[in-house]
């Protein structure tokens, strides 16, 4: 089917394009998931709404100063989920499957964050980030960095601590060495930026999405997880799945902006020259907890390893909590901060 009709279509976002389950070994009453609930924030987030949707890419001038993107549509209210959608959903279980198809990073003049750097000479794997590194991205991104708050938090995709530690406390310096992002590991690098003195913390993290919630939204062509582009967005202090008390995050920091996300609806891959991936409008892409680095859990939001312990869920674990007091997103008796 041609996507682009595909996308005019509010019927084709419902249960009649789910796309073939492949064999599960999984047995048929096993169908919780526990990381489930992060597929439903970014999806019942966009329930009800209209989005416009760009297809895919390409570079018109071969300079790539122009860019030509295929159709410009809107669809139809995105459907609220059935019961029997839920079900069908939850069966989706990549890591169950007898043969899981594969899951790739885009190689990098294909990549939405970095085809537009393929015309420079790639820089040396390892480097030094410091406070002058961050403002030279930010001059070279046009990125205002006016705030009347005491850190910036950044994220560098692609990335990893050097020494291999999962975090690096506050220093002038670290040492990273960059790496193409997956879907399986935390490949990226989390971090705060106290601006007054310069001084930074680091923690290794993912701002992609997790291969198993790429493979659940397959089911629904690509809605409920997708790519973040990189970019500078306003977030305040919240709680990330606020109407899910079993997965409750006080004490994250919730996206603030309007803004665009990659979606695939074909392929576990977010490619923008594929005819399978297009933009639309993305919603409750936060900062939290995203359980193991390896196996993380993440429909597309920035997270750090770690998660909460006790049924009020209110005592943060790992990384995380480390970086929320870093953050200062838990005062200094432990308590969560209000929200912005």
């Amino acid at each position: 089917m041609n996507r682009r009709n595909l996308m005019k279509s509010g019927a084709a976002l419902g249960a009649g394009l789910m796309l073939p389950q492949r064999s599960f070994a999984q047995t048929p009453q096993d169908t919780t998931d526990p990381d489930f609930d992060e597929f439903l924030s970014e999806y019942e987030s966009i329930a009800g709404r209209r989005l416009l949707t760009v297809a895919s890419m390409s570079f018109v001038s071969e300079d790539k100063s122009t860019i030509d993107h295929k159709a410009v549509s809107e669809t139809d209210a995105v459907p609220a989920l059935s019961a029997e959608e839920l079900k069908e959903l939850l069966l989706r279980q990549y890591w169950k499957l007898q043969a899981p198809p594969a899951v790739s990073w885009p190689s990098a003049d294909r990549a939405a964050d970095y085809g537009h750097l393929s015309l420079y000479t790639a820089p040396s794997a390892k480097f030094a980030l410091t406070s002058d590194v961050l403002r030279m991205l930010a001059d070279r991104n046009a990125f205002s960095l006016k705030t009347s708050r005491p850190v910036i938090i950044f994220g560098l995709r692609g990335c990893e601590i050097a020494d291999g530690a999962p975090s690096h406390p506050w220093a002038k310096s670290h040492d990273l060495v960059a790496a193409s992002p997956d879907h399986v590991n935390s490949r990226c690098v989390l971090g705060i930026w106290r601006v007054q003195d310069s001084m930074l913390s680091v923690y290794q993290a993912s701002t992609v999405p997790a291969v198993k919630l790429m493979y659940t939204a397959l089911g629904k062509r690509g809605l409920g997880t997708s790519l973040l582009p990189t970019g500078l967005y306003a977030y305040a202090a919240g709680s990330h799945n606020i109407t899910k008390p079993d997965s409750l995050q006080r004490g994250a920091l919730r996206i603030s902006d309007s803004y665009i996300v990659l979606r695939a609806t074909n392929e576990l891959q977010y490619n923008p020259y594929l005819e399978t991936t297009f933009w639309s409008g993305g919603d409750s892409h936060n900062i939290h907890a995203g359980g193991p680095a390896v196996r993380f859990s993440c429909a597309g939001c920035q997270v750090i390893p770690g998660n909460y312990t006790g049924t009020d869920r209110r005592t943060p674990t790992g990384e995380w909590a480390g970086f929320q007091k870093a953050a200062g997103l838990v005062d200094s008796n432990g308590e969560f901060v209000a929200a912005d």
